[in-house]
């Protein structure tokens, strides 16, 4: 036997579709088993050395299970999960945009990890101080935001960098000066001198 795995009191449906509760290797053989789909699921490149490694090697290890098992622990899901996923992904990256010049603007990134993520966004490859969340909103935006902004999300395992998403500023056309006049009495005469 490789490891342990809960196995009194499961909660099981019976042939009947009756609610049922078991005990025994036959109940927990199927918590092993799914832990191995979901492996599975989210690494299809996976081996069958893959899986098994990342299920014993990260067991909740047990006084009573040390030297009754290869391992001398019980199955922990989060764990192998964790293990599995060398990196975070990005389901939603941050998309480009335009906007005014004195605008605000919102970059957002959504990431999936088994662990908690941190994120750190950049501006033409310098990173932005305090930019640490999945959100970088920017106010009162100027020519000098313009660029190529990216955000790495990170786990303890790994990071994944954003495709960059390109920040725009339009900038107001100056007016052209169609026609100016000015009015204006000179000292001592009565009479309005007008220029334009």
């Amino acid at each position: 036997m490789d490891l342990g795995a809960p196995g009194t009191s499961i909660a099981t449906i019976g042939r009947n579709g009756a609610a049922l509760t078991g005990t025994g290797t036959s109940n927990s053989t199927p918590l092993v088993a799914g832990v191995a789909a979901l492996l599975l699921q989210m690494r299809p490149e996976a081996t069958v050395a893959d899986l098994k490694g990342w299920i014993l090697n990260t067991v909740d290890p047990l006084p009573s299970l040390a030297g009754r098992c290869v391992s001398g622990g019980r199955l922990n899901a989060y764990a192998a999960l964790s293990a599995a996923q060398i990196r975070p992904t990005i389901i939603a990256p941050p998309v480009s945009c335009t906007t005014a010049a004195g605008g605000a603007v919102q970059f957002t990134v959504t990431a999936t990890s088994a662990l908690p993520l941190t994120y750190q966004w950049f501006r033409d490859g310098e990173a932005i101080r305090g930019a640490t969340s999945a959100t970088l909103t920017l106010n009162g935006v100027a020519a000098a935001d313009a660029g190529d902004y990216t955000v790495v999300v990170s786990k303890s395992s790994g990071s994944t960098t954003s495709q960059p998403a390109r920040l725009a500023v339009a900038m107001p056309e100056p007016g052209r000066l169609i026609s100016l006049s000015v009015r204006s009495v000179s000292r001592g005469r009565s009479t309005p001198l007008i220029v334009g």
